[in-house]
């Protein structure tokens, strides 16, 4: 598999790993804490067709981690928000909190 790369904002960081065949992966989060209420955190990626959600979750006061689906091949970059409860969109209604080098 492949190393996506890392992030760091204040005191919270993450890495995702993601399977040579795009087929799956892991992001793997500390120090973020619970989302708000009425909140949550989603991982997109984002590429040629456009952001697609990943999967999202409520995040921890210590180490999470979060399986991640089969991902777009030709994705550019993943990044983190804070979304409203509620289905996910086609593109973030949140602030963009972390992501991948790009």
């Amino acid at each position: 598999g492949m190393i996506i790369g890392g992030y760091v904002m204040g005191a919270s960081e993450g890495i995702i790993y993601v399977s040579s065949d795009f087929n799956g992966g892991v992001a793997r989060f500390s120090g973020l804490p619970p989302a708000p209420t009425g909140h949550h955190y989603q991982v997109w990626s984002e590429g040629p067709s456009g952001d697609q959600a990943a999967a999202d979750f409520a995040g921890a006061d210590g180490e999470l981690l979060v399986l991640l689906p089969a991902l777009p091949s030709d994705m550019t970059r993943m990044f983190v928000t804070l979304e409203p409860d509620g289905p996910a969109g086609n593109r973030p209604a949140g602030p963009e909190l972390m992501t991948t080098p790009h």
